[in-house]
């Protein structure tokens, strides 16, 4: 799992330090009890994704109209009206 937040200490409890708030977090794979692969080479691999995901141009892109999602008519209850399926009548 790969966690990116703010490494702060909380002195709220018994005082420890903790990642809060998590801004990020992704399963990467599983545990079979080794790695087979260069830790400082997957880490820096991940941080990089992580970035790239989080940066302002992806946000901005994110934030476009045709990035945007849509819900199936199927699942939302639009009928087309007759002879012309690109209409859809919302009940």
């Amino acid at each position: 799992m790969v966690v990116k937040g703010e490494w702060i200490y909380d002195s709220g409890h018994e005082g420890w330090n903790e990642i809060h708030p998590i801004r990020h977090c992704q399963k990467i794979g599983k545990w079979y009890g080794h790695w087979d692969l260069d830790t400082k080479i997957a880490l820096k691999s991940w941080c990089e994704a992580i970035d790239t995901a989080s940066s302002a141009l992806t946000v901005e892109n994110q934030q476009k109209p045709e990035n945007q999602w849509e819900i199936h008519p199927m699942i939302d209850g639009c009928e087309t009206s007759q002879g012309n399926e690109d209409a859809p009548i919302i009940k």
